[in-house]
């Protein structure tokens, strides 16, 4: 558990997103982590610097990029290209379709564990559905399916390639006229700007049975604190400024127990993340394996639902 330091009384609700403050409990000791902004190089590149609260532990970035850098960060050449060059694009990389083909066993990977906790058929919701993939895998299984996607680039694809449902805005937008037994999130609650406000939203579109996958980068693990150790620097791109959140199981966890949620699955070492038989994929997956015994891990995947000391 996370120790909350002496904030002010407030709960989740109260703690904003504003500079100079902690995200995750409100506390104002901050301190920069140099060298994790120096590994994202972000200095002469953005404004953002990666700071650690003093009471609570979290890492995240500080100050954020504003409304119109977002837009920007999001915009089509993020799902055409690996927006190598951040917010000045230069319109070279991978191409967005290849890295969700490589994506489609984890789909199914995700969809056959949510079938343990809320079997289809059922109502879900993907929260950050890019163009649509993860949506239809689920519809496949059995689900009635809705997404939420910030580019209308993206919510375009998924309309016409598979016919889907898709809102374009914000999470924070989103019509709370209907409830969902599902809410997934991969790689998606990193980037908000306020996860509190996020999981309040989240816990209204949520039916009492409900449940919410969520799927982090486990940031500043063993295995990347050796590269910056070793002098290995990133070069800058939109991802180094795409998160705002840089989670460890314990502050992920504390984010969701704020609002009355308990964890009923956790993982460190998502098997689908190698699926590849070969020497390096096999390597790789002992190793991470390996790490995850000691609390150590390249993902963290959850699926949170309300304690019965809060469901309604």
């Amino acid at each position: 558990t996370v120790n909350k330091p002496d904030a002010g009384d407030f709960g989740p609700a109260d703690i904003s997103a504003a500079p100079g403050r902690c995200i995750l409990c409100g506390g104002r000791g901050l301190q920069e982590e140099e060298s994790f902004s120096k590994f994202l190089d972000l200095p002469g590149n953005s404004e953002a610097r990666v700071h650690r609260c003093s009471g609570c532990r979290m890492l995240f970035l500080d100050p954020y990029p504003d409304a119109e850098q977002l837009e920007q960060l999001y915009s089509e050449s993020y799902f055409k290209v690996d927006n190598a060059a951040g917010l000045k694009s230069d319109g070279k990389g991978v191409d967005y379709d290849d890295v969700v083909r490589l994506r489609m066993t984890k789909f199914q990977a995700t969809v056959d564990l949510l079938q343990r906790f809320v079997p289809a058929p059922a109502r879900l919701l993907d929260v950050g559905a890019a163009t649509g993939e993860f949506l239809d895998v689920s519809r496949s299984a059995g689900y009635a399916v809705a997404g939420i996607e910030l580019s209308d680039f993206a919510a375009q694809k998924a309309r016409a390639r598979y016919g889907l449902d898709v809102f374009v805005g914000a999470l924070d937008a989103y019509p709370e006229n209907a409830r969902f037994d599902v809410i997934h999130l991969s790689h998606v609650l990193e980037h908000l700007v306020d996860p509190h406000r996020s999981i309040e939203k989240m816990s209204r579109l949520l039916s009492d049975r409900g449940v919410i996958y969520i799927e982090v980068p486990f940031q500043w693990n063993w295995v990347e604190q050796m590269h910056f150790l070793k002098g290995d620097r990133q070069r800058f791109s939109a991802f180094s400024v795409h998160h705002r959140s840089f989670f460890r199981p314990d502050t992920l966890q504390s984010f969701f127990s704020q609002h009355g949620f308990e964890r009923k699955h956790s993982s460190l070492t998502p098997l689908h993340r190698y699926p590849v038989p070969n020497l390096s994929a096999r390597a790789k997956r002992t190793l991470w394996r390996g790490l995850s015994t000691v609390g150590q891990g390249l993902l963290i995947e959850a699926v949170f639902a309300r304690s019965h000391a809060n469901s309604r």
